[in-house]
């Protein structure tokens, strides 16, 4: 199947759902039979951040998180244990935090690649320099997602910065030579199935390596809750959905993250049912959290953010194979 226009994205993104799980949702799971489940060991090292998106409930000003940095040693003994789990993909997740060492991050990773992990870091926006020096230390992957392409709501959800230097910045980590993950939220406040489906073609134009996309979740102690509308909770899980599936379609070896909520968003992103639906719409990548248990409610994205274990990850794959 080739879709090529925008139109024929917005079509499928407005198809009704029964619909779309019948012929859009199949055609993805075929291609995606050829691409290997992955696993990824996510540690969110650091949730100090400078920044004030409005969705995100790490935001600087959310004096009601507990903040924490887990210094290099304690990191490198965790990437020893992933190491040792038999994992092969590592994810470095922080805020953007100026005051922890370049070099310490540098160090990290030139260790778990001793290790032989495949390496991916998540710290921001940085300057080309920086770029370069994580590629010379050997590091894999880097995410920068643009969350929206709607120049207006990027620049209101993120007030520290703007979508042209968003977009500079992935432009340097592709120059550096870093494969690139990157996409969007799927149902902002202000988002339209138009804003959507520009997305899509962003990715794409962009030869992302990885699709971290994710549906809109309204957190507590963040501006844009406000705005948001609960009730709408279950169309941004089949506008996802729907973009899962034509991201499979559109670049077919794309990684994709099949860590997507259910319809109740308490049960957090390793809902059974909303994993198993995201990886029969084509997606294939599962986290496993690595950060001790007495932090991982600190590094608070999201609220009720709960990523399992490999027993979970298991369970899914049995599933999915049935």
């Amino acid at each position: 199947m080739n879709i090529k226009t925008k139109n024929e994205i917005i079509e499928i993104l407005k198809m009704p759902y029964n619909e779309f799980d019948k012929s859009i949702k199949s055609i993805a799971k075929n291609i995606s039979q050829n691409i290997n489940i992955q696993t990824i060991a996510l540690l969110g090292y650091n949730n100090t951040c400078i920044n004030q998106c409005t969705y995100c409930g790490m935001r600087a000003d959310n004096i009601n998180l507990k903040r924490y940095k887990l210094s290099p040693t304690e990191i490198k003994k965790i990437v020893k244990t992933v190491e040792k789990s038999n994992i092969k993909n590592i994810y470095f997740v922080s805020g953007e935090d100026p005051e922890y060492d370049f070099k310490d991050i540098l160090s990290i990773i030139e260790y778990s690649k001793s290790l032989n992990l495949n390496v991916g870091l998540a710290i921001g926006e940085r300057k080309l320099k920086d770029y370069n020096e994580l590629k010379a230390a050997g590091l894999d992957e880097y995410m920068l997602k643009f969350e929206t392409t709607n120049k207006t709501l990027f620049n209101n959800i993120k007030p520290n910065t703007n979508f042209k230097k968003r977009i500079s910045c992935i432009q340097q980590i592709k120059k550096a030579g870093l494969r690139l993950a990157s996409g969007n939220i799927v149902g902002l406040p202000h988002q339209t199935i138009d804003d959507i489906a520009n997305d899509i073609i962003l990715m794409n134009d962009l030869e992302i390596s990885f699709a971290p996309v994710i549906p809109y979740i309204p957190v507590s102690n963040t501006p844009l809750i406000i705005e948001a509308k609960k009730e709408n909770n279950k169309k941004n899980l089949e506008l996802t959905i729907k973009e899962i599936s034509l991201l499979r379609i559109i670049i077919p070896k794309v990684n994709i993250t099949a860590q997507q909520p259910g319809e109740d968003f308490k049960n957090g992103l390793s809902d059974l049912n909303g994993n198993l639906n995201a990886l029969k719409a084509g997606a294939n990548v599962l986290l496993i959290d690595m950060l001790p248990q007495e932090l991982i409610e600190n590094f608070n994205i999201i609220d009720n953010r709960m990523i399992k274990g490999l027993n979970h990850i298991n369970k899914l794959i049995t599933l999915y194979n049935l």
